[in-house]
């Protein structure tokens, strides 16, 4: 792996002092857009009328005892380029609870319907849908990147909410699910992201696709956790949502980021989704 990846650009300044207009915008969900949904997705396979004999804590414990496993036996990195394979090996333990509800069968035959039905406790950060509309009427491309499960709940929330879900790219993990509109148990093995590697990967085919569309420049991204980090100090503006680990990582690498949208550095951390309303001006 070399500098192409993690990228040393971003404590360059930008080459105006004002923002960079908004050309492309590609996001997070999760604790993003809304608060975690991870929950939703396992509440829908018992939401069945069928007995299942694993709760979900079940699976949260898988993780957790592969997570504090992997935090025995891994040392903590202290450079952009070590952040990148720590991110990488993360992927055992990102594996592990979605790797035991395939093998348990906790999905199968589970229908999508029952996902989508979770949309209705999904609850939105005030601003992100009115962000989202506008940039739709603007036309500017939309791309969802995440580590969950499946895009079910995010399209059935952003009808909800008065958004055609075609007019976004979503760039997720998702279940296989069969003619008959259930869920097979297994997840579709091309789409495969996990840690915040991965997500560093789909975010430079991104900008190949939209290289294609003639946008060169004016991408953001946003995000909240460590898994968003590699990715915000590689997008043109990159923008850490809230007071969550994205932001912890810009201030233990020493980062620079301007406090709002506005400012020279190409690294920005806002409190709520209003803070970005100047860019839609």
């Amino acid at each position: 792996m070399n500098q192409s990846v993690v990228g040393s650009f971003a404590s360059r300044p930008l080459v105006r002092s004002r923002m960079i207009a908004i050309r492309a915008l590609v996001t997070d969900w999760d604790e993003t857009i809304s608060k975690d949904t991870m929950h939703l997705v396992g509440q829908a396979a018992y939401s069945q009328d069928r007995p299942f004999p694993y709760p979900w804590s079940h699976f949260v414990d898988v993780y957790l005892q592969q997570y504090q496993n992997f935090m025995k036996h891994s040392t903590k990195p202290t450079s952009l380029e070590e952040e990148f394979q720590y991110e990488h090996q993360l992927r055992c333990v990102e594996l592990s609870s979605l790797a035991e509800a395939v093998k348990l069968q906790l999905f199968k035959d589970v229908h999508k319907e029952r996902l989508e039905e979770q949309a209705q406790h999904v609850e939105t950060f005030p601003g992100s849908i009115e962000f989202l509309k506008k940039l739709t009427e603007l036309k500017i491309p939309i791309y969802i990147l995440s580590v969950n499960w499946s895009s079910l709940i995010m399209k059935r929330t952003l009808e909800l909410n008065g958004i055609d879900p075609k007019n976004l790219h979503f760039i997720t993990n998702e279940f296989e699910v069969l003619k008959d509109g259930r869920l097979s148990g297994r997840v579709i093995s091309t789409r495969d992201i996990r840690t915040g590697s991965d997500k560093l990967q789909q975010f430079k085919l991104i900008k190949q696709d939209l290289l294609k569309q003639g946008i060169q420049d004016g991408v953001y991204y946003i995000g909240d956790s460590s898994s968003d980090f590699l990715t915000i100090i590689n997008a043109d503006c990159g923008v850490a949502f809230g007071d969550g680990s994205a932001l912890r990582k810009l201030q233990q690498y020493g980062i620079p980021y301007d406090e709002g949208i506005e400012g020279t550095n190409r690294c920005k951390h806002v409190q709520s989704w209003n803070d970005l309303s100047s860019l839609l001006k």
